[in-house]
């Protein structure tokens, strides 16, 4: 049934949402009408073959209407179908009201039985909501008409209906108090529908619009999207291109090192060469500090090397490995060597200079602190004073002390010399301390982030 006014009401499709339901409920009157009308006649002729009133004959005053209403319907139906529903609408409203009317003029009746009949024009006049679709003015002025026919009936027919005169007026002021209810109800209900409808519409103009302008506004994002995966692409490649980049020069940086660090251990093996033909003690030892002094500087590009990091030391493991050499390059083993140190890196900038420092203090402990010791002890320390933002190296040992009167800032020893020289480029200082055996306390400024914890 469904698929079937469907198929019937195709016109609609396009139509208002209102109209096409109120031309499905039309459709489904007229279909209706079609198939009751027809027993009503049917059922109409043979009462009046049975009833003495109508001479046991069919009344056909009374049947023409039914008739009439028949094929006012059908072609109600037709112009539906076609597409006028407001055409076929109001000649369906029309027709059935006036047939209704015509039944009661022409009925022979007793007269309460045809006043009864006015209860059906009265339901019928409920259908107005769904038959106007623009005017509302055209329902009062049905429920005009109607009143109108009913004076008429009433002016007319008093005699047949045997009223008094107040009798005739109380069926007049019901009858139209009724229509005029009737009126104002459906009136109403057209025009709260109406007015529901028109702020629908106006809804849907205003989502419609909502959606245009958000429609708008992905495409502008989907643009801005496609714009930002084009420019995100192209700072991949970029970075593509820096990563291979720095990794080419983190090759060559530790090619570099590693080129040096070999170099410096070539200088450093010419000079051990060189000395082991000297047959000095005093050219012997003086080639072995320079050579010491080499490998402290290879250590360096060595550690950067290992670690894979080419712009710090960790101070603390450079100066570990450099003393633990030095104390086999003196062949001192069997010493008591004591580190603490903490987490400190320092740039190449500061690491030569600083572990060249440490050579100089260490090895000068190892060549003239321990003559005739029985037990000698070595302790090197690295600190980081938080306060003062300085890096603190101490370099102790047990052996016999330094010579009275000594300074060391105007000592005129290769290793003092290159001491000053090297603390000036560090912007340090250098501190003598007292105890048993000598003790030495460099300090020199680091960045704060140069700084960790123990190690």
């Amino acid at each position: 049934m469904e698929r079937l006014f469907a198929r019937f009401l195709r016109r609609y499709e396009n139509a208002d949402i209102v109209v096409a339901l109120k031309a499905r409920f039309i459709l489904f009157l007229c279909a209706f009408a079609l198939v009751i009308i027809p027993i009503l006649i049917v059922h109409t002729a043979y009462l009046h073959t049975n009833n003495p009133l109508y001479n046991y004959r069919p009344n056909f005053y009374v049947l023409a209407p039914e008739i009439l209403l028949f094929m006012v319907v059908a072609l109600a139906g037709r112009l539906l179908l076609r597409g006028n529903f407001a055409l076929s609408a109001h000649l369906l409203f029309a027709a059935i009201q006036a047939v209704i009317w015509l039944v009661m003029f022409f009925d022979s009746s007793l007269g309460v039985s045809r006043l009864n009949t006015l209860v059906l024009i009265v339901a019928v006049f409920g259908m107005a909501p769904i038959v106007i679709s623009r005017w509302a003015i055209i329902i009062p002025l049905y429920a005009a008409a109607n009143i109108l026919m009913l004076a008429i009936f009433m002016h007319t027919r008093t005699d047949d209906l045997a009223l008094s005169f107040g009798q005739f007026w109380d069926h007049v002021a019901d009858n139209s108090a009724a229509f005029i209810i009737a009126s104002i109800i459906s009136y109403n209900l057209f025009s709260i529908t109406s007015r529901a409808l028109r702020s629908a519409r106006d809804s849907n103009v205003r989502l419609a619009k909502t959606n245009e302008e958000l429609a708008a506004a992905m495409e502008e994002l989907r643009a801005t999207n496609e714009e930002f995966e084009a420019q995100n692409l192209e700072l991949i490649s970029s970075q593509d291109l820096l990563e291979r980049s720095l990794e080419e020069k983190l090759v060559m940086l530790k090619e570099i090192h590693h080129r040096v660090k070999n170099n410096l251990q070539v200088i450093s093996s010419l000079l051990s060469l060189q000395q082991s033909r000297l047959g000095d003690e005093e050219l012997d030892s003086i080639f072995l500090q320079c050579r010491n002094r080499v490998l402290a500087i290879s250590r360096v590009h060595e550690q950067m090397y290992q670690a894979g990091d080419f712009a710090r030391v960790e101070l603390g493991v450079y100066a570990k490995g450099l003393t633990s050499d030095l104390i086999r390059g003196y062949s001192r083993g069997g010493m008591d060597i004591k580190f603490d140190m903490e987490e400190v890196t320092l740039d190449m900038e500061k690491a030569i200079p600083c572990g060249l420092i440490i050579n100089e203090l260490v090895s000068n402990s190892l060549r003239h602190a321990f003559s005739g010791a029985e037990r000698p002890g070595l302790s090197v320390s690295v600190r980081h004073e938080r306060e003062s933002g300085r890096c603190v190296v101490c370099v102790c040992d047990n052996g016999s002390g330094l010579p009275a009167g000594l300074d060391i800032y105007s000592a005129e020893t290769m290793g003092f010399t290159l001491v000053r020289m090297l603390l000036r480029q560090l912007a340090g200082s250098l501190e003598i301390k007292d105890g048993p055996g000598a003790g030495f306390r460099v300090s020199f400024p680091v960045a704060a982030r140069n700084a960790g914890g123990a190690a």
